[in-house]
């Protein structure tokens, strides 16, 4: 009788927990449009050189009002201990919102930095920059110029960056900006589950912002300016390029300048959308709704609803 139960059992806890990261996503578009109505724009994705990523920007908009009071703009928000960044490490060393881990995920909330002795909060949800596509596959998408190979000074395997999405770095996009359609262009998805290396099967960790958590923003190759040229900037941190197909895991799990993501260990700029629910992984799109999306999406879709004006928007 308790085998045949238990099937039953695990179907409604899963149904429960995949509840729960759905309201999550909901959480996070209702605090995205929140600050939309107060800033007349979306939160940008991010800011190079150490920067605040969104997740920073919309802790008021979730009932985080304290954290964001203590976090310091202008000052370090990866953790590394440089220059004035003490009040920001105090306030980011093990913190983690509610909405930020699906409950059916098993990754760790946290991350020790190897250089660092912060811990930070590290979320199952991705922000969406764009798609990079048919760049990397060596073909052409439409506003190629929003499109480039990431930059790192050490290494190459660096991926792809983009800014044809909605929260990509210094971005400053409106709700009349996605011609797309609110409901038919994704600004979040997940994260959840561990990668697996080609070579040898181990786990590893393929979020995007595994390593210095969710409040940095990034950073670029062309010196101290806030506002870098994209051929300048990395990827990674707390949004992804669309490159690989839908709730990819197995990748190349390499030294520690690059892996498949497509960039070092401690920023990649195009791991996937994956999640740790069975055939599928959930996404935000812009106008709050929330949907499950089949593993079996086209990478053209994926393509299509990862960009917000390239008139190729159909879910299939």
């Amino acid at each position: 009788l308790v085998a045949m139960l238990l099937p039953a059992v695990q179907a409604a806890r899963e149904a429960a927990r995949r509840a729960q990261c759905m309201n999550n996503l909901k959480q996070i578009g209702l605090a995205l449009h929140n600050y939309h109505d107060g800033n007349a724009r979306f939160p940008m994705g991010g800011q190079m050189n150490e920067q605040m990523s969104w997740w920073y920007s919309i802790l008021p908009y979730h009932e985080e009002s304290a954290v964001f009071d203590a976090l310091v703009a202008g000052h370090d928000f990866c953790g590394t201990p440089v220059g004035p960044a003490e009040e920001n490490r105090l306030a980011m060393s093990d913190f983690v919102s509610a909405i930020w881990f699906c409950p059916s995920s098993p990754l760790g909330k946290f991350n020790t930095r190897s250089d660092s002795p912060v811990v930070v909060g590290v979320p199952t949800y991705i922000g969406i920059r764009g798609s990079a596509w048919r760049v990397s596959e060596g073909g052409e998408i439409p506003n190629i110029e929003t499109t480039v190979a990431a930059h790192w000074p050490a290494g190459d395997n660096l991926g792809w960056v983009t800014n044809n999405g909605i929260l990509f770095s210094h971005s400053d996009t409106r709700i009349s900006n996605i011609r797309d359609g609110l409901s038919h262009t994704m600004i979040v998805g997940e994260q959840s589950d561990w990668g697996i290396a080609l070579d040898t099967g181990a786990i590893f960790d393929i979020r995007s912002s595994h390593y210095d958590g969710a409040f940095w923003g990034g950073w670029n190759e062309g010196g101290p300016s806030r506002t870098p040229a994209l051929e300048d900037q990395m990827g990674g941190g707390a949004y992804t390029s669309i490159r690989w197909p839908f709730n990819r895991k197995a990748f190349a799990e390499l030294n520690a300048w690059g892996d498949g993501c497509g960039s070092n260990t401690a920023v990649k700029a195009n791991c996937p959308i994956q999640s740790a629910h069975a055939q599928g992984a959930h996404v935000l799109f812009a106008d709050g709704s929330v949907n499950f999306l089949s593993e079996k999406i086209s990478m053209r879709v994926q393509s299509g609803i990862a960009t917000r004006n390239n008139g190729d928007s159909d879910l299939d």
